[in-house]
């Protein structure tokens, strides 16, 4: 009777550390969270550099934010500056993983700045803070402490 215990205890063990490891395994695909606004050049631009990214590369999710047309979206904009610490927010705005950039100067830079940040979310997982930030979960977001924020204020303008 006890080694039978035993016997389903290591079994059910055994799955869970395989369920685990294997979860960590997974190559998750990092999101790409975009806040800017309609009538904003520099965001109308970096927009489009991301839709051309996601041409390029169909395994890519991106999620735009525009918070001068959503209510909504302004929360999760407000809620997701607040837990990165952004003293003086603005737009627009790219978050993929831990990184932040903040303006938007053109592919070569700060496009391929997006591109790389990609790219070690892909190798290590990233953790996706804005996931929460809408209207249901805005304060569920948590900052995991360890922000690299990218500015590129030249570029960036105030939300209206």
């Amino acid at each position: 009777m006890i080694a039978r215990t035993l016997g389903y205890a290591f079994i059910l063990t055994a799955g869970a550390l395989l369920a685990t490891t294997s979860a960590r395994t997974q190559n998750v695909e990092p999101v790409v969270y975009y806040f800017g606004a309609a009538g904003c050049d520099y965001c109308a631009n970096g927009l489009a550099f991301l839709n051309r990214l996601k041409t390029s590369d169909q395994r890519l999710a991106i999620r735009a934010f525009d918070i001068v047309a959503s209510p909504d979206d302004a929360t999760a904009f407000v809620v997701v500056t607040g837990a990165i610490g952004l003293a003086d927010p603005r737009i627009p705005m790219t978050i993929v993983g831990h990184h932040v950039f903040v303006g938007y100067e053109g592919e070569e830079t700060t496009g391929e700045e997006i591109k790389l940040a990609v790219e070690q979310c892909r190798a290590k997982p990233c953790i996706d803070i804005v996931k929460g930030a809408t209207k249901q979960g805005a304060q569920t977001v948590a900052a995991p402490g360890s922000w690299i924020v990218h500015r590129r204020f030249a570029k960036a303008i105030a939300p209206k």
